[in-house]
């Protein structure tokens, strides 16, 4: 499921212990715990709006040249959206998101 890009590999560490834990399918964790349904884009920029106006503490670290303020603004998108989402996406998107402000 990693390889194929159907969850990222956050998703399936939760859902490798739920099949050790409750000796059920994969398919069957995902449905379970909702992680089957697909981040749309529209979710992803309200997510992304909602994480940059909550921290501009990091935005403007970020702006002032500070890397590791962007990898924690991809953090707190990644636990809004369950680990979801790719990380990488993520990351592009908000760091698009930061320029053009």
């Amino acid at each position: 499921m990693v390889s194929a890009g159907e969850i990222t590999s956050r998703v399936a560490k939760d859902v490798l212990k739920e099949i050790f834990t409750k000796g059920i399918s994969p398919k069957a964790v995902m449905k379970e715990k909702g992680l089957d349904v697909k981040v749309t884009q529209d979710e992803l920029d309200i997510i992304i709006s909602e994480i940059i106006e909550a921290n501009q503490k990091a935005v403007n670290d970020y702006k002032k040249g500070q890397e590791n303020a962007l990898q924690f603004l991809v953090g707190q998108a990644m636990a809004k959206l369950k680990g979801r989402a790719d990380p990488q996406v993520l990351r592009e998107l908000i760091k698009n998101r930061l320029i053009a402000k």
